[in-house]
């Protein structure tokens, strides 16, 4: 396809309702007018914006006159984010331009309402960008359903500046960059290899010989062909290398040594040990580097025993790496591939799901360049399949790993060996099993909950992850049983909200986070017990984290609303709603804050999380048995330091007061030496100001709790109607500390939530408050 017909193509469009997938046709027009820098276009088409319109309105609406919007973002060599609301008439067109030529990219799409409730999420193949703009093809799902998104599409132009079959039918090249680079071929096949050089007379290079080809100008190529199974026998020094002694360009694909007539249809290997070391030079190996526009190609996908073990060992100018397609992996394919490739900056896909004993071991060890990983997405890992595999990678700043069976033998053992010592780990939302240490999550490590929105590639879980930006790094998610056949994971902190422009649900990005109360200004009007408080409104953009009653946002239940009788923005009168229902069950469970809302460090999508129901909270304070203790020692007040530089001129009573909860797996035997002596689970005292005193933690005596899956409830307190705002504060000899539930009490303008103001060693129970008073929220995802 030449790049003017790429600009023409229609990109498929995948569109999923709720209980339906229909195809939607996304045409694109000719955009490229001869231009000579890179771009890529997306355009949704009348037809297409009137499906996603009729498919898009939330359950219980029976009009939904809320404008659409898409935002797409693009990833990979080159990065950037646009946003276009998406007309039912005109449909819509986002295009990205200025994209360096023989860039490789991806991009990610979402459709969605305003606040971002995501509808559609989806994601394109990869393409690498030549003059003009290049169509995108994306596969949308609708945004909770199984499964991941499948890439595919049209794709764009690849190789040497041409269509994907002219890239492949380069054969594999090396092209001085400095006149006179010397070219050696040491051949260790069965069968005899062949060169031309800049396209003249082929010569013949036998088995068990070497040939030195000099490249005398700059620009100079020579190519090479075989007809051999493997080009080694698994032995060091008895392996076919390749290699140059002054600069040189590597490219075009590899299967040229496989089949040297109609290699670029060659996707099998068959020998093991094929590419042993190939391109590796302990001496030499800086000579060999990638030419924008002409990729190295790799496109095998059934690979052999060893099959690229060591293949670019020490090519420290090597930037990029191939594309890796396989996903039927043998054993120990990719051992060290990349091993000591300084400068390789960008890792390839790793699209295997079910891998082999060995296949990633050391893959890119000691590339201290490297900042990202792929996603490795295999949930069951096999013996040593990641071992040593990021060993040394010094700048490493992300890595995802969805694995949720880690047991097989140093499948992980020393994969982060000698690498960076912070970044941001994203794992299985129902993965417990990770370690603190090189061989599992490093200790200074963030760590969040992978979110399926935006797919996956194959591996999005579709109703399952949490986490997202701004996770605290030493929060790790660990079951909590609410009764005696279900567990759940919290949020990584209490739930809050911003008005205005944003109308942004998110988790605080600590456990002990609150909003500081002078930044909760609430103006009263008139005077006495009559008093009424004016809203904070739909303007109001500090964060807030006290909420009425079920003030999800649906309906007119606004997370602003504050008393039964305010107006919102459009003058209608707001009354806090189902106060005589609870949040469990059908439409009602939209007044769920987690339910209806996409929390945008939660997973960033609608339903991925929920309200505890009253029966939940009283079963996790005062029935739940652990793995060795009950739930009497499982829950702890205590009072946290959020920052070391508070301590030496504060009291007790100027730390954080709040709850501690321990997963059900606790053991006092894995509490830190330094934190003993000030963290007990027996609490004896009986007043209650003084019981919040029992434990008082620094910052860093409550991170090593939190690092072994510690909860820590903060005692925000609450707002009355009136206005009164009790927060942590001693009132009445006591601390206010509630969080609300998803059940009612009865029939009347009351609903139940989880507080404790006189022993909190003792039980817990509950408490009815007006719809309207404003008290903490704290989420949950059930474990599955």
């Amino acid at each position: 396809m030449n790049k003017r017909n790429a600009a023409k193509a229609a990109a498929s469009f995948l569109c999923g309702a709720a209980l339906l997938l229909s195809s939607i046709l996304i045409s694109c027009t000719d955009m490229s007018n001869g231009a000579q820098n890179g771009g890529a276009v997306f355009s949704i088409d009348a037809a297409a914006a009137k499906t996603l319109f009729a498919s898009s309105a939330p359950s219980g609406l029976a009009d939904d006159s809320r404008p659409l919007y898409i935002d797409i973002e693009l990833k990979g060599d080159y990065s950037a984010k646009k946003k276009s609301d998406i007309d039912p008439q005109k449909g819509a067109v986002v295009e990205f331009d200025s994209i360096p030529v023989g860039s490789s990219v991806w991009a990610e799409a979402n459709v969605y309402h305003e606040p971002q409730n995501i509808l559609y999420t989806g994601k394109s193949a990869s393409i690498v960008v030549v003059a003009g703009l290049n169509p995108l093809s994306l596969v949308l799902r609708a945004a909770g359903s199984s499964g991941g998104d499948s890439g595919g599409g049209s794709g764009g132009d690849s190789g040497g500046g041409g269509s994907p079959d002219a890239g492949l039918a380069i054969p594999l090249t090396f092209e001085a960059i400095e006149a006179g680079a010397k070219v050696t071929f040491t051949n260790k096949a069965s069968g005899a290899v062949t060169y031309k050089k800049n396209g003249g007379a082929e010569e013949t290079i036998a088995s068990g010989s070497s040939a030195e080809i000099t490249l005398d100008a700059v620009g100079d190529k020579v190519s090479f062909y075989g007809d051999n199974e493997t080009y080694s026998d698994g032995l060091f020094g008895n392996n076919s290398c390749i290699k140059c002694d002054k600069d040189c360009y590597v490219y075009g694909n590899i299967m040229s040594l496989i089949k040297s007539s109609g290699f670029e249809s060659a996707v099998e290997l068959t020998g093991a040990y094929t590419f042993y070391y190939l391109f590796s030079d302990f001496s030499n190996g800086a000579h060999i580097k990638n030419k924008a526009g002409s990729d190295l190609l790799l496109p095998a996908t059934t690979l052999t025993e060893s099959c690229y073990c060591s293949m670019f060992s020490n090519c420290s100018s090597l930037t990029k790496a191939p594309a890796l397609g396989a996903t039927t992996l043998a054993k120990e394919c990719y051992v060290n591939m990349f091993n000591g490739c300084t400068s390789l900056a960008s890792a390839p896909a790793l699209p295997s799901t079910t891998l082999a004993e060995g296949c990633y071991n050391g893959m890119f060890s000691g590339c201290s360049s490297l900042t990202e990983a792929p996603e490795l997405a295999a949930p069951t890992l096999v013996k040593e399949c990641y071992k040593l595999m990021f060993t040394g990678c010094t700048s490493l700043a992300s890595v995802t790993c969805l694995a949720t069976n880690i047991s097989a033998v140093d499948c992980v053992s020393n994969w982060f060996s000698s690498a960076s010592t912070s970044g941001t780990f994203i794992k299985a939302a129902s993965m417990t099993g990770w370690t603190r240490d090189e061989s599992g999550i490093p200790a200074g490590w963030t760590v969040q909950d992978y979110s399926s929105s935006g797919g996956g590639g194959g591996s999005g879980s579709g109703g399952s992850g949490s986490g997202g930006n701004g996770v605290n790094g030493n929060f790790v998610q660990k079951p909590f049983s609410v009764s005696e056949t279900k567990q759940v994971y919290f949020s990584q902190g209490n739930l809050q909200y911003q008005g205005g422009s944003t109308s942004t649900w998110r988790f605080a990005e600590h456990q002990y986070d609150v909003v500081p109360e002078e930044k909760v200004v609430y103006t009263k009007t008139g005077s006495g017990a009559t008093a009424t408080i004016t809203p904070i409104g739909p303007d109001y953009e500090e964060w807030i984290d006290v909420f009425p009653w079920g003030s999800s946002g649906y309906g007119l239940a606004k997370p602003y609303t504050r008393n039964y009788s305010q107006e919102d923005e459009n003058g209608k009168t707001i009354f806090t709603l189902l106060h005589i229902e609870d949040m469990t069950t059908g439409d009602r469970a939209n007044y769920d804050w987690g339910v209806y809302n996409a929390i945008s460090n939660g997973g960033n999508q609608a339903g991925l999380w929920r309200t505890l129901t009253m029966d939940e909270w009283l079963y996790l304070f005062n029935t739940r048995s652990g793995t060795n203790y009950n739930a009497a020692g499982l829950r702890v007040p205590a009072r946290i330091y959020t920052s070391d530089t508070a301590i030496a001129t504060a009291d007790s009573e100027n730390a954080l007061a709040g709850m501690i909860l321990l997963p059900d797996d606790w053991n006092d035997s894995q509490i830190p030496a330094s934190v003993r002596d000030s963290f007990t689970r027996t609490i004896t005292n009986t007043e209650d100001y003084e019981s919040w005193a029992t434990n008082v933690l620094t910052y860093e005596q409550w991170s090593q709790l939190e690092a072994l899956g510690a909860i820590f409830l903060p005692a925000i307190g609450q707002q009355e109607n009136d206005g009164t705002f009790y927060r942590r504060v001693k009132t009445y000899g006591s601390l206010q500390f509630e969080y609300w539930s998803a059940s009612v009490v009865s029939t009347g303008y009351d609903t139940k939530y989880c507080m404790y103001t006189s022993n909190p060693a003792g039980t817990f129970g509950s408490y009815s408050p007006s719809c309207d008073v404003c008290i903490p929220v704290r989420l949950v995802q059930d474990v599955e």
